[in-house]
């Protein structure tokens, strides 16, 4: 499905092009970079404090250099221009290695919601042709091309590597899913300005669409009253009430994630309302659209029933706190039926918050209004059954779990006392480091080895409590008579 360019490209970072230049040598948004700027410069050593001297790490560092001080990388409709400075040498980068890529023609912003509120800002990047207003892709640190980049921010996850476990883990099932990188980030106010170190970091692809991302077609809805079968390419996610966003008449907030509101006629943002509603409606059994469409309203006929198990059952391994309730993504490729992921925003998961203590040993996600009626249904409950025992013996065994988790675990080890330093606050059992899940975690380690029993005895009870799955009704599980809460609820 998917073409992965794995070109590195090296770009100087001289100035930006003047305009003229810039329109002579415009790039297409569908072709990749060529190496016509195939050299780069150093960062001068007379702009770096002894810190950034004498910084190294085995992870790739990264400098965003931007408007930092100004508040415009809080601009979400003019985001600063940006220049991206990569050194991805293998064992041990340095800031005064040469770069190994300089994309100067990207832009920055601040991106989140909640997150955006912690003093560890989580970034987009967006890269574009030198004109500057053309979306280009770039295959970023080897990953495949693309023109819109995000840089989480592991603030609330102390572990470091809660988004960056399960995202791997969801690909490994998932038709697309977001995988990311650990690096090292700072900032840069403007060309002659300052480093700043912010810490580790997991550059992560984007949910967004396209050959490489979520390859589902060119948008195209008729006015229907429920589903439009020759129709799709879009993207949506149950939300919070914040930007392109509309109310359902259950309540849920839905937000537009492809296409978005600008970029649709009136016409087209009714129909799409009117075809998600349908969907939602449809897993929440409410009833308002029984008999409408002339068919029987069955998940098999208008839903990726794999999709939604698979997903699920990641979740609830992870323990998701958002997922069903925020962040939570589906998606319709054209004339296809509705998918439901990729999976996102996973640092609330694996037990990491102590305002609301999820139980370990239940389940969490599939209560969640979006989808709770979906698994009251007998027969799902089997096939989420079967496929868990199938995917434990297969890619989720034991073995396999633990060493994707040691593996992640052992590369983050220096980087964590790194990141340590310059957010100290995190493990200071003084400071109530919101969301974390026990103040009294005075250590990266100590962190890394209660996420990891956890890990174990979360898997050991879904091994034994999912049997039940198929031996008791839904309201003895906890499945049709509760629902997901949240701190945010």
């Amino acid at each position: 499905m998917f073409s992965f360019n794995k070109m590195k490209i090296k770009i100087t970072l001289a100035a930006l092009m003047p305009c003229a230049l810039a329109a002579v040598l415009a790039v297409s948004a569908d072709e990749t970079i060529s190496n016509a700027w195939d050299f780069n410069d150093e960062l001068p050593v007379s702009s770096m404090d002894q810190f950034a001297k004498e910084f190294s790490s085995h992870l790739p560092i990264i400098i965003v250099e931007t408007d930092v001080s100004s508040g415009a990388l809080a601009n979400r409709y003019s985001p600063p221009l940006a220049v991206i400075w990569c050194f991805d040498n293998g064992e041990e980068n340095r800031l005064t290695d040469t770069p190994t890529e300089v994309i100067n023609f990207a832009k920055a912003r601040y991106r989140g919601t909640t997150s955006m509120g912690f003093p560890k800002t989580p970034l987009k990047l967006f890269t574009y042709s030198p004109n500057l207003t053309d979306p280009l892709g770039y295959p970023l640190l080897d990953m495949a091309s693309a023109s819109e980049w995000v840089l989480h921010p592991p603030y609330a996850d102390r572990s470091l590597l809660r988004n960056w476990f399960s995202y791997d883990l969801a690909a490994t099932v998932l038709y697309w899913q977001p995988i990311g990188k650990p690096v090292q980030l700072f900032m840069r106010d403007g060309e002659s300005g300052p480093l700043f170190y912010r810490g580790v970091y997991l550059l992560c692809e984007s949910v967004s669409t396209g050959e490489t991302r979520l390859d589902i077609g060119q948008f195209n809805l008729r006015s229907s009253e429920t589903v439009d079968h020759n129709g799709g390419g879009y993207v949506f996610q149950i939300d919070r009430e914040h930007n392109n966003y509309f109310v359902l008449p259950n309540g849920l907030a839905v937000r537009y994630s492809y296409p978005t509101p600008q970029n649709m006629y009136a016409t087209q943002i009714t129909a799409l309302q009117n075809e998600v509603e349908f969907y939602v409606d449809l897993l929440t059994k409410t009833g308002r659209f029984e008999g409408v469409s002339g068919v029987d309203l069955d998940y098999e006929y208008y839903l990726d029933v794999d999709s939604f198990i698979d997903y699920f059952l990641v979740a609830e391994l992870v323990q998701s706190d958002d997922t069903g309730l925020r962040s939570t993504y589906m998606y319709r490729p054209l004339g296809g039926k509705l998918v439901m992921g990729p999976l996102w925003d996973c640092d609330l998961s694996m037990g990491n918050n102590y305002y609301w203590q999820p139980d370990s040993y239940s389940f969490l996600n599939i209560r969640a209004l979006v989808i709770k009626s979906f698994f009251e249904d007998e027969s799902i409950r089997l096939r989420f059954v079967n496929r868990w025992f199938e995917l434990r013996d297969s890619i989720w065994t034991d073995a396999e779990l633990l060493r994707l988790f040691d593996e992640m675990a052992e590369y983050l080890v220096q980087p964590a006392a790194q990141n340590a330093e310059c957010w100290p606050e995190i493990y200071d059992e003084e400071i109530e480091a919101w969301p974390t899940h026990d103040p009294n975690i005075t250590s990266w380690g100590e962190e890394i080895e209660q996420t990891r029993c956890w890990l174990v005895n979360r898997v050991q009870w879904l091994d034994e409590n999912i049997p039940r799955l198929i031996y008791e009704t839904a309201e003895e599980i906890g499945i049709g008579n509760a629902e997901q809460t949240s701190r945010f609820d």
